[in-house]
Parts: C-alpha cells; structure tokens; sequence
C-alpha cells in the first residue's frame, strides 16, 4: 500500500507534488500469500515515483494542473492482481497548509473505479482519472495524456477499499519490468482561494489474486472396512521440489489417520501417498471429510465429504464373503434371512476364514441358527 500526499500551491507561482514512498502493505501481502504453503515462493511489489509536480498560476476565471502518477505492479501470482486507490485518513479534500478556514479544494463530483461516471472538475476542485477501458467500462475519456477542460475526473473514494483502478496480469519474476498503470490527478482552481499549499492523502494498494488451493483425493471411493493406497494432492502451493517430508504432513479420512508413505514436490505440488482407514459404509454410500496439514508451513485444508464408502446390500449369507463378515454386519440377521439347509435342497454357503482364505461350508439347520458343516482347518501360522 503506497500513500500519495498532494501538495497544491496557488498564487502566481504555484506546485503541486504527489510524495509517494515506495512500499506496500505488509497486512495485504501477508493476507495474500498465506493462502499458499510457502510464502516466500509468492511475491507482491508495488512502486511509484516520489514526487509528481503540478504548477498552477490560478486566474479568476480558473486555471488547470495535471500531474501522471506511473505506479509499477509486480507479481509472480499466474491469476494477476487487483490495484485500488483510496483516500487517506485526511479523507479526500486538499486543505491548505494554515487550515481549513483559510481554504479547502473539494473533491470531484464525478465518480470513479470500474462502473463510475467521471465528470469535468467544477472550481476549486481535484480528482484522479485512468485511460479508458484499462478496467471495466469505467467511462474515463482517452484525454489524459493532453488533457483539457473537456477530460472527465473522478473524486477519490473514502471508502475501506477504494476504488478498483486496475485487474492486472502476472508479470513474471522479481527482476521482471512489472506492469504500469498511469494514473492522472487534476486541480482546477482560481484566484479566489487563498494562496499557499494545499494538502491530501491518497492510497494506492495491491492485492494479489492467488490461485485457489485446489485439493483431490484418488482413488475417492472404497468398499467398507476396506484399506487402499490413496493419493492427496495439494496446490498449486509449494516451490518445485520443496522440501517436505512425510513426517510433516498429516491426513485424515473421516477423522482416521491415513498413514503417509510418500510426499513429492517436483510438479509444484504436494503430492502424497498415504494409506487410508478401513471404514464403514452403506448400500449408498457414506461420506467422510479428508483434511490434511502440513505443520512445516502452518497449512490445513478439507474436502468436506470428499471419501465415499459403500457396503453391497447385505441380507443373508449368500452377500457376504468371510466368516468374519458375520461379526462387521452384526446388525443384520444374516443367518434368520438364509435358506434352511434340507436333504432336498442341501443348500450351503461357502465362507473363506480372512486369516489364510481357507473356504467352509456353512449351512442354516431346522434350529434356526447356522453352522460350520467342516471342522477348522487351523495351522500354527494361521494362529
């Protein structure tokens, strides 16, 4: 954020100087930035010249002072930036050096920022213009550059934000030109204002538009009490190749760890491999948040509902695999649903022990419950 103070002189021999430091809002970059995982990877700059100069010799029919403000913008952000003007804490009238009984220059009448409606200055008033067409349908003339009575100003907003002068591009690196935008300020005064120096703040800041923090989970659905190798990708946030380990970063699935085996940085992204939780699930699915941090850069982000589980329509014997199947579906009468097993029809159901795939037979008898129609086949390495 660059502050801008006007300096208007009137009397035979009058100036009017712009005084512009050159640094910008700490406040703004941070707010920007932070958005990414690693600050110093994103860069703002905002510059303009120190002094601009308008020389007034005020008649009393009125007297014209121009003055072109280059403010220099800069930014490795590929979604470009924003660059506002505003009045300062002063509020945006020129008021003479002794005090505002001995004179005030008023703001323009006409508005401005990206659908204003610029107006020729009244007497004894001042306001800004851009070219036209630089934002927006913004309604400034194409004059500045020779401006004349005719050219269109607009005062300078006191609102928070100002006005919005500029949506600019991606420059390139710190060593890039940086984009220039000219920014015009006018004085039309007479004689009748008291002589001397006039005084006012303006404010020109910069906020970059960083890109979104995108985030993707793949695969994103998984069969219920089910443990897969998954993919969570984070950015564009991180400098190729950023160093980032595994022990950095954390990531849940529905409040379960995903247990990290890999992170990599060579696509500007973060890219890791973790292992996610076996969790339950339904016939239509259950959705669970993936949130990931990476405690190197104080970084967290979520996926609301961004990991499906589902579970087949489970009814009798018949839709499970495992006979430890009959303790995760404990909730449904697996065994009341089954066809009971007759010398007619001999219907079994085949059931694999999870712990080294044997397969048994199982049948549903005329108690009405179910059991195994072979022995355990256990062996020391099954236990």
């Amino acid at each position: 954020m660059i502050p801008v103070v006007a300096f208007v002189g009137l009397g035979a021999i009058g100036a009017a100087a712009l005084m512009q430091d050159t640094g910008y809002d700490a406040s703004a970059a941070t707010e920007t930035v932070n958005l990414g995982l690693s600050p110093t990877d994103y860069y703002i700059s905002l510059d303009a010249p120190s002094t601009a100069t308008m020389d007034l010799a005020a008649t009393s029919a009125g007297s014209y002072a121009y003055a072109e403000s280059d403010v220099v913008a800069k930014t490795n952000v590929s979604t470009g930036y924003q660059l506002y003007l505003t009045a300062g804490t002063g509020g945006n009238t020129l008021v003479h050096s002794a005090g505002s009984s001995t004179g005030v220059i008023a703001a323009a009448s006409g508005t401005g920022g990206e659908t204003g409606t610029p107006a020729v200055l009244s007497s004894n008033s001042y306001g800004y213009a851009v070219p036209s067409g630089i934002i927006g349908n913004n309604n400034f003339d194409a004059s500045y550059a020779n401006p004349t009575a005719a050219s269109k100003w607009a005062k300078v907003s006191t609102a928070e934000t100002g006005d919005k002068i500029r949506t600019g591009n991606y420059t390139g690196e710190s060593t890039a030109a940086g984009e220039t935008t000219d920014v015009h300020f006018a004085v039309y005064a007479n004689n009748a204002m008291a002589a001397g120096t006039y005084t006012g703040t303006v404010v020109f800041s910069m906020v970059a538009d960083m890109p979104s923090v995108g985030l993707s989970i793949t695969p994103n659905t998984a069969e219920a009490n089910t443990t897969q190798s998954v993919t969570v990708v984070s950015g564009p946030m991180v400098a190729s190749g950023a160093a980032i380990s595994t022990s950095d970063v954390t990531i849940t699935i529905g409040g379960s760890t995903c247990t990290v085996t890999a992170t990599d940085t060579t696509s500007g992204y973060l890219v890791t491999t973790c292992t996610a939780p076996g969790l339950a699930g339904t016939e239509s699915g259950t959705a669970y948040d993936v949130a990931i941090s990476v405690s190197k850069y104080s970084y967290s982000a979520t996926i609301t509902g961004g990991y499906t589980v589902t579970a087949p329509a489970v009814s009798n014997l018949d839709d499970i695999e495992y006979l430890q199947d009959v303790y995760t579906y404990s909730t449904i009468d697996l065994c009341g649903n089954s066809t009971t097993w007759t010398t007619s029809n001999n219907k079994e159901y085949t059931l694999k022990d999870k712990r080294d795939n044997i397969s048994y037979k199982v049948r549903k008898l005329a108690d009405g419950n179910c059991w195994m129609a072979q022995n355990l086949r256990l062996t020391a390495d099954t236990l």
